[in-house]
């Protein structure tokens, strides 16, 4: 029986059979890489948009209200009092509402609470860049004020018009508590026009 031959390192013969397996891993991940990730993208970009689930507006009310008695995250002021709710499920949603044209800022601590939900979710802090403006909208004649992504609020100018019915796919964060009652906080990821 042969001896085994130590290769030390530094040597050409170590260099070479170190590029030789570095060549043939790469080889190997480039494979597989270029054959799953296309399915992969196709998949969850798929389930992503599929996870929203017909509600209603009431609907995210009624969640929301259950919630309350149970919350997930409460975070409080100096006495103690409940400022806003966090929810572990955004309740994904496809909800159907009349556009009414109508913006303003996002108020500060409507912000606040996305920059919260971002942080204890552990969601990319950056994300909070993507949201500035807020839009109202109704369904059966309640209102309802939505942030929603600055991306997706591009395209309202010129898709929509005061009073089209559209699908929002929205996600609900959680709310404030105001001494007039609960302020929900639900976002909008993106749209469909209603034909």
């Amino acid at each position: 029986m042969k001896n085994p031959v130590a290769i030390a390192p530094g040597s050409d013969r170590f260099a070479g059979d170190i590029a030789f397996v570095y060549v043939r891993v790469m080889k190997i991940f480039l494979f597989t890489l270029a054959v799953i990730l296309p399915v992969a993208l196709n998949v969850v970009a798929q389930d992503s948009w599929d996870a929203y689930q017909p509600r209603t507006f009431k609907d995210l009310v009624t969640i929301s209200e259950r919630s309350q008695k149970d919350p997930d995250v409460v975070l409080r002021n100096p006495k103690n009092e409940p400022v806003l709710m966090l929810s572990y499920n955004a309740y994904q949603s496809k909800v159907i509402a009349i556009y009414s044209g109508e913006s303003r800022k996002i108020p500060v601590e409507r912000m606040e609470l996305i920059k919260n939900w971002l942080t204890t979710f552990s969601k990319p802090k950056e994300f909070v860049d993507m949201f500035e403006d807020e839009y109202l909208f109704t369904e059966n004649k309640v209102e309802y004020w939505l942030p929603v992504q600055k991306q997706v609020a591009s395209y309202f100018p010129k898709e929509l018009k005061k009073g089209d019915t559209v699908t929002l796919y929205v996600a609900w964060l959680g709310g404030l508590y105001k001494p007039n009652g609960f302020d929900n906080v639900i976002i909008v990821n993106e749209f469909e026009k209603e034909e």
